[in-house]
């Protein structure tokens, strides 16, 4: 059995595939960062850890989060640690 290394539609496919796939994750990464601002600056903390939860699977979350104060309520909840932890972030 022989693995052709080749993919069938070539580089340009190849390419267009790869080009999509980073857009689509860029578009959500922009739209979670704004959901975990937004919901962590009115309080909403399950709102904030769903949307940084679903940064984190995305590799994208903000790099200051354990530092700026809009983050200081989630910081101080448990899922916090967990999160960090997950993420390999000290606390």
């Amino acid at each position: 059995m022989r693995i052709s290394r080749k993919p069938s539609g070539g580089r340009p496919l190849a390419s267009e595939v790869v080009e999509s796939s980073l857009l689509t994750d860029s578009i959500e990464a922009f739209r979670l960062y704004g959901q975990l601002f937004i919901n962590a600056a009115l309080g909403n903390l399950d709102k904030a850890f769903e949307a940084l939860n679903k940064e984190a699977e995305l590799h994208s979350w903000p790099f200051l989060i354990g530092s700026l104060p809009i983050f200081s309520e989630l910081r101080k909840d448990p899922r916090y640690a967990r999160f960090a932890a997950r993420v390999g972030l000290l606390v």
